[in-house]
Formats: C-alpha cells, structure tokens, sequence
C-alpha cells in the first residue's frame, strides 16, 4: 500500500506543471514561417526567431520584450533586411537586456512619417518628416535596453537618426556591439540620434557619420570614427 502511494506521489509530482512556467522555443524562418514578421509575430518572452541566410524583403518588423532574433550564423553577412526605401525595417518596444538582433544587414530602411513615397531630394523631404515617424530608418528603439550585436546598417534614410533612434520616457540603455554604421543619410546629418532618459552604448563599433544627443548620454567604448 505503501509503496503504491508512494508511486502516486512520484507520477504526480512529474506531470504537475506550474501555470506560469513558460518554455522558450526557437522558430526558424523559413522552417516554421516564410516571413520574419509572422515568426515575430508567433514568438513570445524568451523565444528565439532564427533566421536562414538570404535577403528578406521586409518591413514593420516589431520585436517585443523579451525576445531574440538572431541570424543563423550570427553575422551581417549572413542574413540581409533590405526596406527597399518602402519603410522603416524594425521597431523595438520595451525590453531589457534580453531583447536582441544579432547577425544582420539592416539596408534601404526608410522612415517617412507615413507619407506617399515620392524621390524627392533630402531637403525637399524633411518638410514632410515629424516625431518618431520621421525617425529611426531600421531600427526605431522606445523605452528599451535591447541588445543589438554584430549588425551592419547601410544606405538607411530618416528626417533624424538615419540608422537609429532612440527614445525613452524612462532610464533605457540600448546596448551596440560590433556593429557598423555605414553610408546612412538623415535631414539631420545623423546616422544616430537619442533623445531623453536614454542612454545608448557602443562598444566596438565603426562609424562613418554624427551622432546627436538630447537630454540624453552616448557612450563609445573602443569604437571608431572613419
């Protein structure tokens, strides 16, 4: 009898489940979903979106809290987010440390305050950008302290922060390492801009352009102007 209960005791302790544990998953795009939006979509805190190698042609990408995405070989190289100039590529919302980009080209990215595409010249345009429409080519970063590794931002365009932006209504510490900021172009004339209670770190990383701050700290650890 004893052991009978005993043996209850053990079945039961292993099928029993905490409600509020959660198991992280990785979705592999294009093995679960064909676009990375709809795995970002899919993903919640603590999943993992990893990316094949190839170019995808994808804006509006919204990564929340808590989630990673991540390249397959984990370098710019590998995996390309080409905006084709139709709208920003990425907007990160919340989020601490472990929310992450890694391994990506972020090219072509365009932030236009949701006006009708138009070639018109640099100067002509900043009449029509404002606010954070008007901001953040790739990636537009809001209250957040995201980790942003190994990425290439290239020819983006933006009325301010041609690469990025960011923006927080509390203490946030968005973090870049070994990244490169490459042949962005901004109304402003800067790749990177922060505003408020921000307060971005760069470590190890190359640019070739300004950065503005308002209200707001940039810190630059062994990186280098070229």
């Amino acid at each position: 009898m004893r052991s009978a209960l005993v043996a209850a005791v053990i079945v039961a302790a292993v099928l029993f489940v905490p409600a509020n544990e959660t198991h992280a998953a990785t979705i592999g795009v294009p093995r679960d979903f064909l676009t990375i939006a709809s795995a970002l979509d899919a993903a919640a805190s603590g999943d993992t979106v990893l990316v094949a190698c190839g170019v995808y042609r994808e804006i509006d990408l919204v990564v929340r809290p808590g989630v990673c995405l991540i390249s397959e070989a984990r370098d710019p190289d590998c995996a390309i987010l080409d905006g084709e100039f139709r709208g920003r590529i990425v907007s990160v919302i919340g989020g601490g440390r472990d929310t992450e980009i890694q391994g990506f080209t972020l090219t072509h990215g365009r932030a236009s305050a949701g006006v009708a595409e138009a070639d018109l010249p640099l100067d002509a345009w900043f009449d029509y950008v404002s606010g954070r429409g008007g901001s953040g080519g790739a990636p537009l970063c809001e209250d957040s302290s995201v980790s942003v590794i190994r990425c290439r931002f290239r020819e983006n365009r933006a009325g301010s922060g041609a690469a990025v932006y960011c923006e927080a209504s509390t203490p946030a510490r968005p973090c870049f390492v070994g990244c490169e900021f490459l042949d962005n172009d901004s109304v402003d004339g800067f790749d990177i801009s922060s505003f408020s209670v921000n307060e971005p770190l760069f470590e190890d990383c190359v640019l070739d352009s300004l950065c503005y701050r308002h209200e707001s700290a940039l810190d630059f650890n062994e990186s280098l102007y070229r």
